[in-house]
Parts: C-alpha cells; sequence; structure tokens
C-alpha cells in the first residue's frame, strides 16, 4: 500500500528499432497510414515513432509507389490477357 503523499513511480521501457519494426513501418507509411495511425499500430508515441522510424517514414509512400510502378510495367510489358488492362493504367 502507498502511504500518503506518496507516488509509485511509473518506468518507461526505451524504445528499441529492429529491423521487423522497420520494415513494418515502411510498409504501413507506404499504404498511406498517418503517423499517428502507425504510432498506435505500433504502441509508440508520435514523438518516438518520428525519432527511430523517419527514414521509413519518409521513404514508404515512394518506394511502394516504384513497386507496384514496376510490377505493373512488368504485366504491361508480358504477353498475357492482364497485359492490356495494365498497359492503361
Amino acid at each position: 500500500m502507498v502511504e500518503a503523499g506518496k507516488r509509485l513511480a511509473m518506468v518507461r521501457i526505451a524504445h528499441k528499432p529492429t529491423n521487423e519494426k522497420k520494415q513494418q513501418v515502411l510498409a504501413l507509411a507506404g499504404f498511406g497510414m498517418t503517423h499517428d495511425q502507425i504510432a498506435k499500430f505500433m504502441t509508440i508515441s508520435d514523438e518516438t515513432l518520428r525519432k527511430y522510424y523517419r527514414d521509413e517514414l519518409d521513404i514508404g509512400t515512394t518506394k511502394l509507389n516504384a513497386q507496384v510502378a514496376q510490377n505493373l510495367f512488368k504485366i504491361a510489358t508480358g504477353k498475357d490477357k492482364g497485359a492490356v488492362t495494365a498497359a492503361i493504367f
């Protein structure tokens, strides 16, 4: 039991970014999620998200768009039925 006038100290565990977490943030940013949504998903603060995952947040959308464009180009230049549809886009 806590005595009157005394408070329990909350201990925060330092966030440790891993390659898996970085890939997750990269993908979520690429999918168009906001920083607030990503932070909540990762159960960290917005400040922690920006501190440890700045690069992933900056390049997430660009990297995903490049992958989609590359796949679309591959399909559009192919010989199957999807080539014509893909070429339209």
